[in-house]
């Protein structure tokens, strides 16, 4: 049996999401949201970027500015980076 990989959360917007295609062609819209955890000096700011593939991403590419509050449920997964 696979293991569950399903995420939700919640936040703002950091700017406006950017449309983009692949070298195949395929649509999608990426953005950032700010997700806000604790409070006072336990205080924190996730920072997320997520990636809406085809008809979803380009039907909701006019709703998403900068600042909107919106919730994400999806697969959550993460890339290595190399300074």
């Amino acid at each position: 049996m696979a293991d569950i990989n399903t995420w939700t959360f919640s936040g703002r917007l950091t700017k406006d999401a950017e449309a983009k295609v692949t070298n195949t062609g395929s649509d999608f819209v990426q953005f950032t949201v700010a997700n806000n955890t604790g409070f006072g000096t336990k205080a924190q700011v996730l920072f997320v970027q997520v990636t809406l593939w085809g008809k979803a991403g380009m039907n909701l590419l006019p709703y998403l500015k900068k600042g909107k509050n919106v919730a994400v449920t999806g697969e959550l997964k993460t890339h290595d980076w190399v300074s």
